[in-house]
């Protein structure tokens, strides 16, 4: 048993690692052990962290945390006080990185931690500051349409004009930090790289994909629905004009089928079209209002209530 006092010496007196690995935690008390582990193996020649960020899960997870962060030096755990997203948590755990490079990878081990390396390689590679990991057999492991897939995720990088994402990557600390090395991102990751860095500055490698090694995935349909219309609004400056736009397409669309095809005489789809874009239009509205609200109250996104690290800030 190695002693929490010694290890937290050692941690202050250590210089800054070059990796930081960071893993939103979500119901997951049966993997990390294994996770880290491997984790640990596959850069056991290059000087890490690994920040495990845990979203208020209500399992033995902060348990599991708080004894590795005890038992291994390089290990540090937060945790949030309510739960906030794998986005944000993922956000707040990167705020707490010291590393040259950022490494985020899901809880769950879809991804090998040992692809870290060719993600590493590969940012070292070229004039790089972000590498995504992508891998081709996703969607079929998933047991996903890969038409219906691709159909979708090009529709939302069409909303929101982003290049290709996912959520195992690797990106050099100057892409979120500035140079006082002050966290700059308020925003999810995605937002606010499409926002800041040019796309010739990111690369894709790629990586290995799993079954899950425990339990089901923890984004259901509606889950995903309201990420969609959450953080859509943080790829525009004024997000409910293209919003509006598309709408109004859509409202065009359906009087010019319904002239064609019904002889202008069916006004109950022009009529449902007008009624259904003019109520999207309005939760828009409101969500971008409320955007702005927090934004005017400084109210934050998530909050650490606690930490394994005594030296970290818990804010």
């Amino acid at each position: 048993m190695i002693c929490r006092n010694c290890v937290n010496m050692h941690y202050k007196m250590k210089s800054d690692p070059i990796i930081s690995v960071v893993v939103p935690v979500y119901r997951s008390s049966g993997i990390l052990t294994e996770l880290v582990k491997r984790i640990s193996l596959s850069l056991a020649d290059i000087d890490h962290e690994i920040i495990l960020a845990d979203d208020c899960s209500p399992d033995e997870s902060w348990k599991v945390i708080k004894s590795l962060a005890q038992n291994l030096g390089n290990v540090h755990g937060i945790r949030l006080g309510k739960n906030a997203g794998q986005f944000m948590t993922t956000l707040a755990g990167i705020s707490k990185a010291r590393g040259k490079y950022i490494v985020t990878i899901d809880d769950d081990l879809e991804y090998d931690p040992e692809d870290i390396l060719k993600l590493y390689g590969k940012i070292n590679s070229g004039d790089y500051y972000l590498v995504f990991g992508m891998a081709p057999a996703k969607y079929r492991m998933q047991h996903k349409n890969h038409f219906v897939a691709g159909i979708r995720n090009r529709f939302i990088n069409f909303v929101w004009k982003k290049f290709l994402t996912d959520s195992f990557r690797i990106f050099h600390r100057n892409a979120l930090f500035d140079q006082d090395g002050k966290f700059a991102s308020k925003i999810h990751f995605e937002a606010f790289v499409n926002h800041y860095l040019s796309a010739d500055r990111v690369a894709y490698e790629e990586v290995s994909y799993h079954p899950r090694f425990e339990g089901t995935s923890n984004h259901s349909l509606s889950g995903k629905i309201q990420i969609f219309l959450r953080y859509s609004i943080e790829y525009y400056p004024f997000p409910i004009l293209p919003v509006s736009v598309c709408l109004i397409m859509i409202f065009v669309a359906a009087g010019i089928f319904e002239f064609f095809f019904f002889h202008g005489e069916l006004n109950r789809l022009l009529t449902f079209s007008l009624s259904l874009a003019s109520m999207l239009i309005a939760m828009i509205s409101l969500i971008y209002t409320a955007h702005i609200y927090r934004e005017t109250k400084s109210l934050p996104a998530y909050w650490i209530i606690e930490s394994t690290t005594e030296n970290r800030n818990n804010s």
